[in-house]
């Protein structure tokens, strides 16, 4: 393995396990994730008062929309955490002892193999009319299902994230005459590398959503009021 991505390794999981400790990332990107949720709920309600109706269009611009803003927030976190992170917390960071490669379940991708446990995904054919009426209800639960487990995922995978996207941060700065390497990605597209796939999954489960509730509820332009003309069809 080049010497230089085993001693980015090397720092990143030693980062990874500093952050885990000092700090509490899972907490801390689930309030992020409410922010940003907060920041595309504002974006669809506009688009709404534009008189962009369309649900299956809507909530995808509203999650780009969204994501951009979850990168100047992912920054902001950064920025915090290196203004509390001090110079001589380097010679704490057990870099010797730190794995120089990565496993499959890290969150770091190579440019070789798999980017994303997307790629793994086969969907089947399974013969079935997707837009039946029956099987709209199925549809919809199961991709909300999707869209918890998707952000849960991300906040599991906090702690890998913060020290990934710290290191193209910092390596610039104090790690370079510690390790001898520059950072050879910038910071936004570390972020992007290991954020996009969250994103395009938010937005596709979104747009079959939205898709889904139009196709049962169509007199309605957003979630509430679907929700409530399905339950006065079906539950009342």
């Amino acid at each position: 393995m080049n010497e230089k991505i085993k001693w980015r390794n090397r720092a990143r999981a030693a980062l990874e396990a500093y952050f885990h400790k000092r700090s509490f990332p899972k907490i801390t990107l689930s309030v992020l994730l409410a922010l940003t949720g907060g920041f595309g709920f504002l974006i669809s309600f506009g688009l709404l008062k534009a008189d962009f109706a369309a649900m299956w269009l809507r909530y995808p611009v509203a999650v780009l929309g969204a994501y951009g803003f979850f990168l100047l927030l992912l920054r902001g976190w950064v920025e915090i955490e290196k203004a509390r992170f001090a110079p001589e917390e380097i010679d704490k960071l057990d870099l010797q002892k730190a794995p120089a490669s990565l496993s499959d379940s890290d969150l770091v991708r190579t440019s070789e193999g798999k980017s994303g446990w997307l790629d793994y995904l086969d969907i089947p054919d399974f013969g079935v009319d997707f837009f039946d009426e029956g099987c709209l209800p199925i549809i919809l639960v199961g991709a909300a299902i999707g869209l918890v487990c998707t952000l849960a995922f991300t906040v599991f995978a906090a702690p890998a994230l913060i020290a990934e996207v710290f290191l193209d941060l910092f390596l610039v700065s104090m790690l370079y005459r510690r390790l001898r390497i520059a950072s050879s990605e910038h910071w936004l597209g570390t972020a992007v590398r290991q954020t996009w796939t969250t994103a395009a999954v938010a937005a596709i489960l979104l747009m079959i959503i939205g898709g889904c509730l139009q196709l049962m509820a169509p007199e309605s332009r957003s979630i509430g009021p679907a929700m409530r003309e399905l339950w006065a069809k079906f539950g009342g």
